[in-house]
């Protein structure tokens, strides 16, 4: 996946991460910093990150059954990090049900004030969702208009890596 993260840290101009699940928690495989870096401390190779408020953990959420669910807020909690955080069972429920019908998902300073993320899915031969990617930056330069630019692209990036991994998605045409 290396090669594609540091493509893109270079075309975005931003930081992107690669994360998988590990213990109800994000846990960061790969960073790489763009040029207008704003890595957090959490998105450090080898730290953890809570699921319900980061894009990749929502990703890796998104077609959890409800039981996980259950657990992760049992075990974890939703803790509040800023104002923006989903907090509430149903809240998290909405969200993920957007995150599944827009296929990526959005980090708006959920975690930190300032700071935005999108992210998408890796999926293995199976299917499975079993990583995403995500792109950090600040709020100013990460808005909606800057973003829909490039999500053609970002969605490109995560069927290229996916791919790798032995997935093949079924086309909706007939």
């Amino acid at each position: 996946c290396h090669p594609f993260l540091r493509d893109l840290a270079r075309m975005m101009g931003e930081s992107v991460c690669l994360a998988t699940e590990n213990n109800l928690s994000v846990a960061y495989i790969d960073v790489v910093e763009g040029r207008h870096s704003i890595i957090r401390n959490m998105q450090r190779i080898g730290s953890a990150a809570p699921m319900h408020c980061t894009g990749i953990g929502k990703i890796l959420l998104m077609e959890a059954q409800e039981e996980k669910l259950n657990r992760l807020i049992n075990e974890r909690g939703l803790e509040r990090f800023t104002k923006n955080t989903i907090t509430t069972r149903e809240d998290l429920i909405q969200e993920l049900a957007q995150v599944r019908a827009r296929g990526w998902a959005y980090d708006n300073e959920e975690c930190e004030i300032g700071a935005r993320c999108i992210a998408f899915p890796i999926r293995n031969f199976s299917g499975k969702i079993v990583a995403g990617f995500s792109v950090t930056g600040l709020t100013a330069r990460m808005s909606d208009s800057f973003l829909n630019t490039r999500l053609e692209m970002l969605q490109q990036t995560a069927d290229a890596i996916s791919r790798e991994l032995g997935y093949e998605a079924v086309s909706q045409e007939k």
